[in-house]
C-alpha cells in the first residue's frame, strides 16, 4: 500500500520505498523539512533550524575545540555535513 503524505510520522525513521520518500520530499508541507533514506527507510525531520539551533551547534563547536587546544589534541569540526556512501544515489530537493 503506498505510503500517504499526510499520514506520515515525522522525525523517526519508518519503512518506505524510495518513490515514497521523492514523493514525501516533492510534499509542500515537508518543504522546510531534511529528509533522509537509507536501505529501504525514510526520515523527515522538521526540527527548527534556526538563529538559536545555530548558536547552539556555535557554542558547543567552539566548547570542543577549545578543549581540544589546551589537550593539544587534533580536532576536526563538520557542520551541518552529511556524508555518503560512493556512488549511492543522493535525492536533493529542487525548491
Amino acid at each position: 500500500m503506498p505510503l500517504s503524505t499526510s499520514q506520515i510520522q515525522t522525525d523517526t525513521w519508518i519503512k518506505a520505498t524510495w518513490g515514497e520518500f521523492a514523493a514525501a520530499m516533492d510534499d509542500p508541507q515537508y518543504e522546510k523539512g531534511r529528509g533522509y533514506f537509507d536501505n529501504g527507510y525514510m526520515r523527515i525531520e522538521m526540527a527548527p533550524l534556526g538563529a538559536g539551533h545555530a548558536r547552539q551547534n556555535t557554542l558547543i563547536s567552539q566548547v570542543i575545540s577549545l578543549y581540544g587546544m589546551l589537550h593539544s589534541l587534533r580536532v576536526v569540526g563538520l557542520t551541518n555535513c552529511s556524508i555518503y556512501k560512493p556512488g549511492a544515489r543522493v535525492y536533493t530537493n529542487p525548491r
